[in-house]
């Protein structure tokens, strides 16, 4: 798992200053890791984007769990 670069990079573009960070990828699955790298991002005043899925799972991704991320989608066939 690369849980712990994403979390390490969250955290390296909340001390660069970063105000959104985009997460679009993610797996089934919770992370204490992750999610107190969000936390820390957003005590920084980062706003944290991730994906949501689009595979029609009922699961959610990793990084869009959290009530205070905001998730993305899309629908529609290509």
């Amino acid at each position: 798992s690369n849980t712990p670069l994403l979390a390490s990079a969250i955290l390296k573009a909340a001390d660069l200053g970063g105000r959104v960070i985009n997460v679009s990828l993610g797996s089934a699955g919770y992370s204490p890791v992750l999610a107190e790298a969000v936390q820390y991002a957003q005590s920084r005043n980062a706003v944290v984007v991730a994906a949501a899925g689009n595979d029609f799972a009922a699961h959610h991704v990793i990084a869009s769990r959290s009530s205070s991320v905001r998730s993305t989608s899309s629908c529609g066939t290509t």
